[in-house]
C-alpha cells in the first residue's frame, strides 16, 4: 500500500488575517474577569455592601475585615488557595500569581558564542545549566474567621 501526502503552500490574504486576529483577541479578551464584570454577576450582593465597600471593590483594592466574596469581587479567582494553623487559629491564604520570571543559574552563558563565565567559547563544550523558570506570588493575602487579616504585595 502507497500512501502519498502532498501539501499544498498555504497563504494568508489580509482580510482573512485581519478577522483571524480580531477574532482571537476576542476570544481573549472575552476570558478577561475585570472588577467590573464580576460585580455585574453578583450584583445583587455587591449592592448590599456599604458605599465605601463597594468603591474599594470597583478599584480592585482590598482591607482588612473584607470578605472571601468582597476579596473575590475586587481581585477575582486566586491563582493558589491553601490553609494554614498559626496559634491554633485555621487560616486561609489566597495567592494571585504575578509574571514568570526567567533566570540564569551561576555560570551559564548570556549569548552569543560566549562560553561559561563569559569567556569565549567555540565549538562543543560542556552544556551550560538550563535557565529556571519561576513565577513568586505578587499578592498573599490571609483570611481569619472568613476575613481579611493581613496581606503583602
Amino acid at each position: 500500500m502507497n500512501l502519498k501526502v502532498t501539501l499544498e503552500r498555504c497563504e494568508l490574504t489580509l482580510p482573512f488575517a485581519l478577522i483571524l486576529a480580531a477574532c482571537t483577541s476576542f476570544l481573549f479578551a472575552s476570558c478577561a474577569s475585570t472588577p467590573k464584570t464580576r460585580i455585574h454577576e453578583n450584583e445583587t450582593r455587591f449592592l448590599s455592601y456599604p458605599p465605601e465597600v463597594q468603591g474599594q471593590i470597583q478599584a480592585g483594592a482590598i482591607d482588612k475585615g473584607f470578605t472571601e466574596e468582597m476579596v473575590y469581587l475586587a481581585k477575582g479567582n486566586p491563582s493558589e488557595k491553601s490553609t494554614t494553623v498559626r496559634s491554633g487559629k485555621t487560616i486561609a491564604v489566597w495567592k494571585y500569581s504575578g509574571k514568570p520570571e526567567v533566570v540564569s543559574p551561576p555560570g551559564s552563558a548570556p549569548s552569543g558564542f560566549s562560553g561559561q563565565y563569559g569567556y569565549p567559547a567555540f565549538g562543543p563544550g560542556p552544556a551550560s545549566p538550563a535557565p529556571m523558570v519561576y513565577s513568586k506570588p505578587r499578592l498573599v493575602i490571609e483570611f481569619e474567621d472568613g476575613r481579611v487579616a493581613r496581606w503583602r504585595e
